[in-house]
């Protein structure tokens, strides 16, 4: 759900398609987000034997910390990495 949220915020963000199938356009992002996420266990039961249960309890925290540095990083340059840094006045010395 996570992934499947993201892919539909961006479509949301950067504005794609027009106006009145963008509604449309994001469940299908979702769908398409959530079903690339459900991949990866799908991959490391099959190829590493890994229980489903597991991979996906733990790919959880993955998906959050991902999802929390995209929601944080959104329009920062290289150098102007933080947002809410204060820039000092300069010293009379």
């Amino acid at each position: 759900m996570i992934f499947g949220g993201i892919f539909a915020a961006a479509i949301s963000i950067y504005e794609v398609g027009p106006p009145a199938t963008r509604l449309l356009l994001m469940g299908s992002a979702a769908a398409l987000g959530g079903a690339l996420w459900v991949l990866l266990p799908v991959f490391l039961k099959i190829r590493f034997r890994v229980n489903e249960i597991i991979a996906t309890l733990l790919l959880n925290y993955v998906a959050m910390y991902s999802c929390s540095t995209f929601c944080t990083a959104h329009g920062r340059t290289p150098r102007r990495r933080f947002r809410n840094r204060r820039r000092s006045a300069p010293s009379s010395g």
